[in-house]
């Protein structure tokens, strides 16, 4: 049974909507803006209208003097005519019957002054409004002649009170702009009533229903006579949205359960820690941070388990991300359960804002098992090379020691195989001889061999380079193996271009490379085969040395083996081949020692093929070669 009780939070947003104070309503919005409104235009129009009463009045009052003083202007004439000052003075009193009329003379037409009638001016209360209507005072002059003939005979003057007539003017303006105001505010009021009727009303009904529906439930519903106008449209707009909404927070809530699934998976520790060392979140399955992610509903901080070193350097690295914006990384080490772990870190400032702080991924991996490989790795190294050194310095000191004993040893079995002193007697001390001096001569050469991979290992073989002629070089060594090539069956074959370039390069040492190449190509040469060395020059001018032999060959996966030291093929056919496994890493050791390029091709029964790239820079030219002078 599904709980459609309402959330706590639902009931306090409820009773917020129900308290909305008056002043923030759109019904109390509205209707200041209507009142305000009708005020500015009936303000406006009132103006209007004081503009054009100012105008009318203005012309009232001129018509009026105009038509008083045209009714006794009979009178007036007869006056100043007979020069009649009781008549006159009775004609000015009939003037002054019109109430803004306050003084009035008649003038003769020898400008004497027949009659004077006037009373006290009324006090100006509306200063400019006067100025603006009429005036403060306002004369006329209006001349008078005899009748038929129209010969003048003088004058009245009339002198109008502007504060009376703006007296009387401004009171019916009040009345006019009062009733205005009053009939705009009311219609303000009537439209304010309409608005709240028509609008507020509905959408405060819509409201307060959604809150009285289940969280999980809650829709708009519009009252009935609304529902097919804009306010149903509205609200049903409003229901799409909060069923949009409640697709994305389910998307949301199943999004966050897989996160949470996939860093449970991971064997990280991951946080959200802003720049203060406030956690906000702790995720993945590693063993680094506190085993609760709250106390008390309180985020927990980088002091609730660790001390105040490793706060400082945390925080220092936290906010160094966030000051430049980008990842950074820690590799850092914590004290825990009395063991020392080390830790892989890395921090990443997040786009966003969590409790309007910035916040940053940080992501740390236990290190400690590599950190311990790491360190067991580094003392075998320096134990191998240790070892080595001593292997290396060995073989050096023992070659030196053997080398000495060899050499008299071959030269008194040459001395015996010679017979310098003497006959030896029996033909088998003959024999005995020469295989004494064959086997040291053999001695001898691996001693020497061994002494110079112990002197590259070390680093301290070096090139005494000299001007080498290849083509020369080759046809020597030739002469060196020609005797093995005979005895074995095997024929040597050169193909040389013609005119090579010279070679800057340590002849000793390219002997070496060609007679252990030479020799090992007859070694496993069955009889009838061939041995061939080529050399030549490309495009650029460097020489290139090829020695092939359609001996038994190599099998490809033994390619690497036999070019290390003492690396040999263990093959039936090589087993009862003599020799240290020295001659193909040696050779190759020579050409990289002069910069040159070795590569080794082989396959089984159909043969070897090694060939030998010299850079350009060691070509010279025969025509550019100056042989030093001794």
């Amino acid at each position: 049974m599904v709980n459609h009780t309402k959330h706590p939070e639902q009931e306090k947003l409820g009773e917020s909507a129900r308290k909305i104070r008056f002043s923030d309503s759109l019904f109390f919005r509205q209707l200041k803006f209507a009142i305000g409104a009708a005020f500015v235009i009936g303000l406006v129009l009132s103006l209007i209208q004081i503009a054009t009463d100012i105008r009318r009045e203005r012309a009232e009052i001129n018509g009026t003097v105009h038509e008083v003083v045209a009714a006794l202007k009979g009178p007036a004439a007869q006056a100043a005519y007979a020069l009649n000052t009781e008549l006159a003075e009775r004609v000015l009193e009939g003037l002054l019957e019109y109430k803004p009329i306050y003084r009035a003379e008649i003038i003769n037409d020898f400008n004497e002054r027949l009659a004077l009638v006037e009373r006290p001016k009324t006090e100006d209360r509306y200063g400019l409004l006067t100025e603006l209507l009429i005036g403060e005072t306002v004369d006329y002059e209006i001349k008078l002649y005899v009748e038929n003939t129209g010969k003048y005979i003088g004058k009245i003057n009339v002198s109008i009170d502007g504060a009376l007539v703006a007296q009387g003017f401004v009171e019916r303006l009040a009345l006019v702009f009062l009733s205005g105001v009053v009939r705009n505010v009311l219609l303000s009021l009537a439209f304010a009533v309409i608005f709240y009727l028509m609008l507020s009303r509905p959408l405060l009904q819509g409201i307060a229903n959604l809150y009285q529906q289940p969280r999980d439930l809650a829709r708009f519903e519009a009252p009935k006579q609304h529902q097919k106008n804009e306010i149903g449209l509205l609200f049903d707009a409003f229901n799409e949205l909060l069923s949009d909404r409640d697709e994305a927070n389910k998307a949301l809530k199943e999004s966050n359960e897989m996160f949470r699934s996939l860093t449970a998976a991971i064997p990280d520790s991951i946080f959200l820690i802003d720049q203060n060392g406030m956690l906000h979140g702790q995720f993945g399955s590693g063993h680094l941070g506190p085993q609760q992610t709250e106390q008390a509903g309180q985020p927990l901080r980088l002091s609730d388990w660790l001390d105040d070193s490793n706060i400082q350097m945390l925080l220092a690295f936290i906010r160094k991300a966030i000051d430049k914006n980008s990842a950074q990384f820690l590799e850092f080490s914590l004290e825990q359960n009395g063991q020392r772990n080390w830790f892989d870190g890395c921090g990443v400032p997040l786009a966003g804002k969590v409790d309007g702080t910035t916040v940053v991924l940080f992501v740390a991996r236990d290190i400690t098992e590599r950190k311990e490989s790491e360190k067991k790795v580094w003392q075998a190294k320096e134990e191998a090379e240790y070892a080595n050194n001593v292997k290396t310095q060995f073989l050096a000191n023992m070659s030196h020691e053997l080398r000495t004993p060899l050499n008299a040893i071959i030269g008194f079995a040459d001395i015996m195989r010679m017979e310098q002193f003497g006959k030896l007697g029996h033909e088998k001390y003959y024999e005995y001889s020469k295989d004494i001096s064959q086997s040291g001569q053999h001695l001898l050469s691996v001693i020497t061999e061994i002494l110079d991979v112990s002197k590259i290992e070390a680093g301290r073989l070096e090139l005494s380079d000299d001007v080498v002629d290849m083509a020369e070089l080759i046809e020597k060594c030739f002469k060196l193996v020609e005797d093995r090539a005979v005895f074995s069956g095997v024929r040597l074959m050169s193909d040389l271009s013609g005119q090579l370039p010279l070679l800057k390069a340590d002849e000793l040492r390219l002997k070496q490379i060609m007679i252990n190449l030479l020799s090992n190509s007859v070694k496993f040469t069955p009889s009838g085969g061939r041995v061939t060395v080529e050399a030549g020059i490309d495009d650029d001018g460097a020489i290139t040395v090829k020695v092939s032999d359609t001996g038994i060959g190599i099998p490809r996966e033994k390619l690497d083996t036999v070019l290390e030291p003492f690396g040999q093929v263990d093959d039936i056919m090589t087993r009862n081949k003599e020799g240290t496994g020295l001659g193909l890493f040696l050779a190759k050791a020579f050409s990289e020692l002069h910069g040159a390029c070795f590569h080794l091709d082989s396959a089984i029964e159909k043969g070897t093929v090694v060939t030998i790239a010299f850079p350009v820079s060691r070509s010279i030219r025969r025509d550019r070669f100056v042989p030093l002078k001794n």
